[in-house]
């Protein structure tokens, strides 16, 4: 299979058949808020489906920080998909841990789901072998390395350093009655199937 529509229906497919447990991660993040270098329960989570989809990681970076890399078949661009740990302490918000008072008040807890769901959709063998992109300069064909994050957004710096350049580096974020998050989801779509 190496029909770039294939390739992006089977990834596709792979997230929407992880749905319910995509919303699940993203609940059991939002019901257990951490505040940051604090995060122990949602670095443990994220660590635990590296771990069940064979992705090698390191952790206890910037206290409690995890990367991980998944790899195509060949070198390629460095891409970044960063999904934030930490919530806030925000006593009055209506998901407030009521000993900590810290919530998902940002929608991190998104964040880890879909990320997650990025790996899910990727962490497939047929779209491993087949990530490709047009670089203009050779214009060649060249397989790509993806390497996903799991940091928070204040040891971004810290955790990276130890990484290769990234080239291009992705952080989700969840909008609430705001009429041009659908353009930008659109926009934002576009330019990753056109890496993909």
């Amino acid at each position: 299979m190496t029909d770039v529509s294939d390739l992006k229906s089977l990834a596709c497919q792979q997230i929407e058949s992880k749905k319910s447990e995509l919303f699940d991660i993203a609940n059991t993040v939002l019901d257990n808020p951490e505040v940051g270098f604090n995060e122990h329960a949602t670095s443990s989570l994220v660590r635990s489906y590296f771990t069940k989809m064979n992705i090698p990681y390191k952790n206890n970076l910037a206290v409690t920080g995890i990367k991980g890399k998944l790899s195509g078949l060949h070198p390629g661009p460095n891409i970044g998909v960063l999904g934030e740990l930490d919530s806030l302490v925000v006593s009055d918000h209506p998901n407030t841990n009521i000993n900590t008072h810290a919530a998902h008040a940002c929608g991190h807890n998104c964040q880890i789901g879909m990320m997650i769901g990025v790996l899910f959709g990727l962490n497939h063998p047929e779209i491993l072998r087949n990530l490709l992109y047009k670089d203009k300069q050779l214009d060649g064909l060249k397989s790509t390395s993806l390497i996903n994050f799991d940091l928070k957004a204040d040891s971004i710096v810290h955790a990276i350093s130890g990484l290769p350049a990234i080239d291009l580096i992705f952080l989700f974020f969840t909008l609430v009655e705001f009429p041009l998050a659908g353009i930008i989801a659109r926009i934002l779509g576009k330019v990753i199937l056109q890496i993909l």
